[in-house]
């Protein structure tokens, strides 16, 4: 359900291989263009909706640390390539927001490979949406103690990606309408998500393992331990499939799981493929699930 993304949020005011980013130029502290990269700290805010004419470059890239970039509600769109808003690794304590305090509106980032990737530790990110990105809503790209809240994540490939991230917390996220994973952590550690909606996510609202495709069927890589995930009040199909809810594939144990609420999945609505689960469960509900989730 999208009642998340309603003005009852706004109480509170993200590995793949290609090229650089390269994004030309200064931004002025105004921006009404793409094309340009925030290579000063300070304030800076979005004077229009933004549309990017080239395929080969980034939306915007920010470089400097400390930077506040205010998109007041606008939206960037792309050409189905590249990144839309690219926080660079040296852009630190980066402050995103994405409230027109007027209208109350979100801003969105839709129709590019990635919608948006924080590579800098320490990022906060609210009140942006994403949709339409061919690969990733938000990519959180080994960073360290970022924060993405209040946002939607629909009908990319995969919603929100946690890719060796620790620290980080994803709050009050709606992830709809996802062609692979509303949510996925593969090498994640220590993360905390918190009230989240997922639905209708074709191979599960959320998943902890290596399947970029698959889902829980196993595999090699480094493990998701130590997150913290609880308060997923809508997690199954609304209005389409979805094979899994909540799936922790085998490795990937120390997690703590709690208060989901899951239904109607094809497959199974939570499923833990470690023995003995060896992740804690407690005071989840669905359908199928393992004898050890509770």
């Amino acid at each position: 359900m999208r009642r998340l993304l309603t003005a009852a949020a706004l109480a509170l005011v993200w590995c793949c291989c290609r090229p650089a980013s390269a994004a030309a130029g200064s931004c002025p502290t105004s921006i009404t263009a793409c094309g340009c990269t925030i290579a000063s700290s300070g304030f800076y805010q979005l004077g229009s909706d933004l549309t990017a004419t080239n395929p080969n470059a980034d939306c915007l890239d920010v470089k400097a640390a400390n930077v506040n970039l205010w998109l007041d509600g606008h939206s960037i769109s792309g050409t189905g390539s590249r990144i839309g808003l690219h926080l660079l690794k040296t852009a630190r304590g980066a402050f995103i927001e994405g409230l027109d305090l007027g209208s109350g509106a979100f801003a969105s980032v839709g129709s590019f490979a990635i919608g948006i990737e924080d590579d800098a530790d320490g990022a906060i990110i609210g009140h942006t949406n994403v949709s339409d990105n061919s690969n990733v809503g938000v990519l959180l790209n080994r960073v360290n103690g970022s924060l993405v809240s209040d946002f939607g994540a629909f009908s990319n490939s995969y919603g929100v990606e946690l890719s060796g991230a620790t620290l980080c917390s994803i709050q009050r996220a709606t992830l709809e309408g996802n062609s692979i994973y509303g949510m996925w952590l593969i090498g994640s550690s220590r993360n905390v998500v918190n009230f989240f909606e997922a639905q209708d996510n074709l191979i599960a609202g959320l998943y902890l393992g290596c399947q970029p495709h698959s889902g829980p069927t196993g595999g090699r890589c480094k493990p998701s331990s130590k997150n913290h995930i609880y308060d997923g009040p809508e997690v199954g199909p609304a209005s389409a499939s979805q094979n899994y809810g909540v799936a922790i594939d085998s490795g990937n144990v120390g997690n703590v799981l709690s208060g989901i609420t899951a239904g109607g999945d094809a497959v199974t609505d939570l499923v833990d493929q470690n023995a003995g689960c060896s992740n804690l469960w407690f005071n989840n509900s669905g359908a199928n699930n393992n004898p050890c989730i509770h």
